[in-house]
Parts: C-alpha cells; structure tokens; sequence
C-alpha cells in the first residue's frame, strides 16, 4: 500500500506543477523571441541592402548606358533546318 501512495503522491505533484512549469518555459521563450526580435529584422535589413548593392552592380555592368541608343527589337530570325528526309521512327 505504501508504494502505491508514493506512486499517487508524485504523480499528483508532476501534475500540479506541471502547469507551473510549462507557463515558465513559455514565458522564457516569450521572452527570448521578443529580445532577439529585433536582431533578427536588423540582420534582414543588413542582408537586403547587401543583395541590393549587389545587383546594382552587376545590373550597372550588364546594361548599357541610360543616354545609350534604344536597341532595336530583333525581326523574325530564320532557323535553317536540313533538308533530308525524316527517319521513320
């Protein structure tokens, strides 16, 4: 009878504080997210302007001049094709 009250009793204890300690982890990760919050939009913005600066200066290298004259669209282009006869498949 003994143990089966040990057995009662910590279980009645793991359930009581229980939700004690689940609200104290949560409140720990509720914590911990708004704190690193803004370190992680700040990283973003860093990483944006990064990836912007870069492709500016790919795109500068790429294209043309702006005062440059347009480029004119390209006419239908021929594709020459043999003129065999098709193998039978």
């Amino acid at each position: 009878m003994n143990s089966a009250s040990d057995t009662f009793i910590k279980w009645l204890m793991i359930l009581l504080f229980a939700p004690i300690l689940l609200g104290c982890l949560t409140q720990f990760a509720a914590m911990l997210f708004w704190m690193l919050l803004p370190w992680l939009i700040a990283a973003g913005v860093v990483v944006g302007i990064a990836a912007g600066l870069t492709a500016r200066l790919m795109l500068r290298r790429r294209l043309p001049p702006g005062n440059a004259a347009p480029v004119l669209a390209i006419q239908g282009v021929r594709i020459r094709r043999p003129r065999g006869q098709c193998p039978e498949d």
